[in-house]
């Protein structure tokens, strides 16, 4: 019995720990939060939102976004036009990813 307890618990902490950093979040507040009471380590993992400055450079640096020359806001890397502030888009160089 105490075995199928350890391994819910262990599975509970890992499932925090990844839906955190997923989330652009600190791990280490998590394994510390997991460790201590599982489940709810693992509620406040679901629930809460993604770090979006986070997230943001982690589309920047996989290429997956571009920042706009004229409103710096993140965009599709194959936009035509910034939907935000409708420039049109030339081309985008190296040097105008980050």
């Amino acid at each position: 019995m105490a075995v199928v307890f350890f391994t819910l618990w262990v599975i509970m902490v890992v499932a925090a720990i990844n839906i955190a950093s997923k989330k652009g979040r600190s791990s280490c507040g998590f394994v510390a939060i997991t460790l201590l009471v599982p489940f709810i380590g693992l509620i406040i993992a679901v629930a809460m939102s993604p770090d979006q400055s986070t997230m943001d450079q982690l589309a920047l640096n996989q290429g997956a976004a571009v920042k706009c020359s004229a409103c710096r806001s993140l965009i599709d890397p194959e936009a035509t036009i910034c939907p935000h502030c409708q420039t049109k888009i030339e081309s985008f160089r190296i040097g105008s990813l980050r």
